[in-house]
């Protein structure tokens, strides 16, 4: 992924180029900058999601690929866990249709195998929000820190959402 921030100002001709951004904690650097200069207001939860006791009645957690399939017995909504941006939607070999979830917190989010594709890319998404349509199973992988938790680390994630 390689986007480039550009400093536009009002004598300068063309754009001078200021910064080449590479990884997710670069995209997190120019998120915030961009907050800044556009004022928007921070939100404040006043609530928590249903997410939180919904995403742990998995009957199943198997891994697979880079992360993990988790099976419930009832539908269960695919909701974002915390605010973020959403930094790829599309069809993968492995996932089917994909999405990926750079949140505030730092925290990439993969989901995949959902029937239907809710939001585009580099999209704003607020904690709670609806990723994907309703699922017996999606596949879930967790980035933290520049690396791929395990299921162990992912459970745990899991459960300090909550």
């Amino acid at each position: 992924m390689l986007f480039v921030t550009v400093l536009v100002a009002n004598d300068i001709k063309p754009p001078l180029v200021e910064r080449i951004v590479y990884s997710s904690k670069d995209l997190i650097v120019v998120r915030e900058v961009l907050q800044q200069v556009f004022l928007q207001p921070e939100q404040i939860p006043v609530s928590t999601s249903e997410l939180s006791s919904e995403i742990l009645t998995f009957s199943t957690m198997e891994r697979y690929n880079n992360g993990a399939v988790l099976t419930y017995n009832e539908l269960v909504s695919v909701d974002a866990f915390y605010d973020g941006l959403v930094v790829f939607t599309g069809h993968t070999k492995y996932t089917g249709k994909t999405m990926t979830v750079l949140y505030n917190e730092g925290t990439t989010v993969t989901y995949g195998f959902l029937d239907e594709l809710m939001l585009l890319p580099y999209t704003p998404i607020n904690a709670g929000q609806s990723i994907g349509k309703q699922q017996h199973s999606f596949y879930l992988q967790i980035e933290q820190d520049g690396r791929l938790l395990n299921l162990e680390e992912m459970l745990a994630w899991l459960k300090g959402y909550d």
